[in-house]
């Protein structure tokens, strides 16, 4: 079994997004609807109460077409990249939620900012407790864990790095640990019968193949 990021399907999500972050599509297509039917409620108003507020319906016919179209890539992004068919393949990658596959792509920036030739357990864990997903889920069992990612990340050497559009040249070798960590992870969906890899499988599995990680969860009791 290999494990090739780039060369998955889930990738091209991960590559749209990075372009076209969520959020941002979400603030213009509210902002685009908001403009575009103006017009409309404007019309209404004015046919209601007879006030001479009134713009023209023709820049609606301009600015819907781009609020459809944002609307079409956000679209695209949630049930066509994010969700691809699972093919027989020996790369691992294709078998990862997107989720995990946004950590991976983190973490190998994250490596080339360490100076790893490979990427590392330690480095993959800095990527995860950095993943909002993954900061949601830890704070709700360590209600402190906010205050401790820091000295965590601290802890663990985390460079400070901010991800760009593109990864082209973040490290892509993965070290013999992360192998062996994926190989656990894939069984542990195996176990509960998901379709994907998700991040918990990955975090399940990490506990055994990472000493940073399984100080810090023991420490927690």
């Amino acid at each position: 079994m290999i494990f090739d990021l780039r060369k998955s399907e889930i990738y091209r999500a991960v590559a749209f997004y990075r372009i076209f972050p969520a959020n941002l599509l979400k603030f213009y297509r509210a902002l685009l609807l908001i403009l575009g039917t103006t017009p409309f409620v404007l019309a209404g108003i004015n046919y209601v109460f007879e006030t001479q507020v009134n713009i023209g319906l023709g820049w609606s016919l301009v600015v819907l077409p781009f609020a459809f179209s944002v609307m079409f890539f956000e679209l695209f992004g949630n049930y066509y990249l994010k969700h691809p068919k699972i093919k027989s393949t020996n790369n691992i990658a294709d078998l990862i939620e997107f989720e995990a596959a946004k950590v991976f792509d983190r973490a190998f920036e994250l490596a080339r900012g360490l100076g790893e030739k490979s990427l590392s357990t330690r480095t993959l864990f800095i990527a995860l407790i950095e993943d909002n997903v993954v900061e949601k889920l830890f704070t709700r069992i360590i209600p402190s864990f906010r205050l401790i990612k820091k000295q965590l990340k601290e802890s663990l050497d985390g460079p400070k790095l901010y991800s760009g559009p593109f990864s082209l040249f973040a490290v892509q070798e993965i070290s013999p640990e992360i192998t062996g960590l994926m190989e656990d992870a894939t069984a542990i969906r195996d176990k509960h019968g998901s379709r994907f890899v998700s991040v918990l499988d990955i975090l399940a599995a990490l506990f055994d193949h990472n000493k940073e990680f399984k100080q810090f969860i023991i420490s927690q009791d």
